[in-house]
């Protein structure tokens, strides 16, 4: 019962060591009282009863130490509460690569969550933060707890590793900005900040430039749509967003 409690594979173990010595002492003692009045094949029928109740005995403590050897995870039940409970949090869009494991009482668990592709890092480490926080609540005996972030669904999404990094992509946007820039004076370009979002197999940005003086956004438009079609044929970004700040 203690065993159970605590979910210890090593009490419960003992627990059935010390069941099995009971058993077995009364079958013994049955089997020598068989034979002393006068029933010869009780000491063999003992001996059978004897090999049965350790051989069961071998194969539930065996069975479970074996399931823990090879990181055998939740049952199929548990699995589905787990996932409802993570999709319960806002802001998680789906959940996959599930994986759970034990290691004596405790329960270890990593996942890959799917965010909103345009959050900042910090939102969707927060809510892999949340995640972590309501599975341990639900779920006590999760000791350890891996969420991985990902921006979509990489189980069915192609590799982008072959992406540009921040470095090649802020280089040719520094360069268009600077072509564009030349005669009219419109953008301050030494000074421009680039946020990028890597979604499926394509870079999106957003490029922030320094308002002209005595301009206002809307007076920008033209200028915003012509140096955004402008990005995209010159740099690796797929798609851009031209936002200004005074």
């Amino acid at each position: 019962r203690v065993g159970r409690k605590l979910d210890s594979g090593l009490l419960q173990a003992n627990a059935w060591h010390s069941r099995t010595d009971a058993f077995s002492s009364l079958i013994v003692i049955a089997g020598v009282l068989g034979v002393m009045l006068g029933f010869p094949w009780a000491d063999a029928i003992g001996a059978v009863g004897v090999a049965i109740i350790i051989l069961y005995a071998a194969f539930r403590i065996g069975r479970e130490a074996f399931d823990e050897l090879i990181d055998t995870g939740l049952d199929p039940s548990t699995l589905t509460l787990m996932r409802e409970t993570i999709l319960s949090v806002p802001g998680v869009i789906d959940v996959h690569e599930l994986r759970t494991r034990r290691m004596g009482s405790q329960l270890l668990a990593d996942m890959h969550i799917h965010v909103n592709p345009l959050i900042s890092v910090s939102e969707g480490h927060h809510i892999g933060d949340r995640v972590m926080q309501v599975l341990e609540e639900k779920f006590k005996a999760l000791s350890d707890v891996v969420v991985h972030i990902d921006p979509e669904d990489d189980f069915e999404m192609p590799n982008p590793s072959g992406l540009p990094l921040r470095s090649e992509i802020e280089e040719a946007v520094r360069k268009t900005l600077v072509s564009s820039n030349s005669g009219s004076r419109l953008f301050t370009t030494g000074n421009f900040s680039l946020v990028l979002h890597y979604v499926g197999v394509s870079v999106t940005g957003e490029v922030v430039v320094a308002l002209p003086s005595g301009k206002s956004g809307e007076a920008m438009r033209d200028e915003s749509a012509t140096l955004s079609k402008k990005l995209v044929e010159e740099t690796p970004l797929s798609d851009v967003r031209i936002l200004y700040r005074g």
